[in-house]
């Protein structure tokens, strides 16, 4: 069973604050580069939870973390919003995508499942040339 405590930073799961305080990580040599890591909405608006993430990306050896601009602002997910208002979604992804681009990540973390799938759109949407972050 997952409980809710409060910490400094807001509110967090008692799993996930137990992986940043004891986290022990064995160094793997293919693990290395730049990361980067999209706030879900609801994890950052609705449960408050913003550093336990990061915390967790900065114990991984071999791995730069690079912190997003602008993290507050949706993907264009946003369960269903991409399905109902796929012009809007598609503009929030362009922003997204620019700002993944301006860190020099080459890996994208979050934690979400709407997330992860629009954010795997706007690889392949500008890996593809179809379009162009600016």
């Amino acid at each position: 069973m997952i409980s809710v405590s409060t910490s400094s930073d807001a509110v967090t799961s008692d799993v996930l604050a137990t992986c940043t305080a004891t986290a022990t990580m064995v160094q793997s040599p293919s693990i290395s580069g730049v990361v980067t890591y999209q706030d879900p909405c609801h994890l950052l608006h609705g449960q408050r939870v913003r550093s336990a993430p990061r915390v967790l990306l900065r114990q991984i050896p071999g791995l730069e973390y690079r912190e997003l601009p602008r993290v507050e602002i949706c993907c264009g997910s946003a369960g269903v919003y991409n399905v109902f208002h796929n012009d809007l979604s598609l503009q929030l992804l362009e922003n997204k995508m620019s700002d993944i681009h301006g860190t020099g990540a080459s890996v994208v973390c979050t934690a979400n499942p709407g997330c992860l799938l629009q954010l795997r759109a706007g690889v392949e949407l500008y890996r593809n040339g179809r379009a162009s972050p600016r």
